[in-house]
């Protein structure tokens, strides 16, 4: 079977101090192909204007490669994460904090690479906010 990956929305209304501010959660799943374990491409072309501030990946069972890597390709070609997705735990859930990474209005695609166990899985939870 071929790897999938694919995400929902989730929209958070997130009291703070007298203000309410919008967020949201982007819950990405991803399955590694059965035969060679890659991921496709998961392009993401909305968003525009908001901005990256956390982003927690959770490895599944069966557990993916280890040290796999994750990207967040912008449309030149950078990744949004700067790097601090590379080298994932195969075991452990991890949060990593990214506040700068503003998204542009082509988006971006999440890869996954390094990433060879036949029908490993994973998830990525990605917050978002307007920074206001």
């Amino acid at each position: 079977m071929a790897g999938t990956i694919t995400y929902t929305q989730n929209i958070l209304d997130l009291g703070y101090y007298k203000k309410s501010i919008t967020a949201i959660e982007l819950l990405i799943s991803w399955v590694g192909d059965a035969s060679d374990g890659t991921v496709p491409e998961l392009p993401i072309d909305e968003y525009s204007g908001w901005y990256i501030t956390k982003i927690i990946t959770k490895p599944g069972t069966p557990s993916p490669t280890t040290l796999y890597d994750i990207t967040l390709i912008d449309a030149d070609g950078l990744d949004m994460a700067d790097g601090a997705l590379l080298d994932r735990s195969a075991t452990v859930v991890d949060p990593k904090v990214v506040l700068t990474e503003q998204i542009g209005k082509d988006g971006f695609t999440v890869t996954i690479a390094n990433q060879a166990v036949h029908s490993a899985q994973g998830t990525i939870r990605m917050f978002l906010n307007r920074g206001e």
